[in-house]
């Protein structure tokens, strides 16, 4: 047998996908990180950026905010660098917001879950624009807005519609 081919880097995409939600996280990081550097090898900065927010998705909701926080950190840079104006400045308004608010920080997750939203409102993005939209309802209703909260977590519900959003992206944080 000769050596196989290197999995192209939507391929690694999709292999972290499955290991992450087949419970195999570390496995799933370690793929986003291989697809992730395998984009930013191409100049592919977008799709480097979103397989670091991948990572850092998992990472903050598995309550391990500075591993997180330097994956949005890289993306965040490598997306300044290139100056592209991107939906991914969105999925990182959101990361940010996920770890203000497992932090406590109500208030700055409210603002970078609303930036998340009109990035992804802007771009057309339903996937970042409902998961934005469900970190803007949370905010609403732990600053003691519970309907309005309640009323945009029903909004987003509604939004993500099988046709439209990947199941496979799905996850919901849980308050700590």
């Amino acid at each position: 047998m000769g050596d196989a081919e290197p999995l192209e880097p939507d391929e690694l995409e999709r292999l972290a996908s499955a290991a992450y939600l087949g419970g195999r996280r570390d496995e799933g990081y370690e793929r986003w990180a291989a697809a992730h550097n395998a984009y930013a090898a191409r100049g592919d900065v977008a799709r480097a950026a979103r397989s670091a927010f991948w990572i850092a998705f998992g990472l903050l909701n598995s309550g391990e905010p500075a591993r997180g926080g330097g994956w949005v950190d890289r993306a965040q840079r490598l997306l300044d660098e290139a100056g592209l104006d991107c939906v991914e400045h969105g999925h990182l308004r959101y990361a940010g917001g996920l770890k203000a608010i497992f932090s406590g920080d109500s208030e700055t997750a409210h603002a970078g879950f609303t930036t998340a939203v009109e990035i992804g409102d802007r771009f057309g993005d339903i996937e970042i624009s409902t998961l934005a939209r469900i970190g803007v309802g949370r905010c609403l209703i732990y600053m003691g807005e519970v309907a309005a909260g309640v009323a945009l977590l029903d909004e987003a519900m509604v939004s993500s519609v099988p046709r439209r959003c990947r199941p496979s992206r799905w996850a919901t944080p849980t308050a700590r």
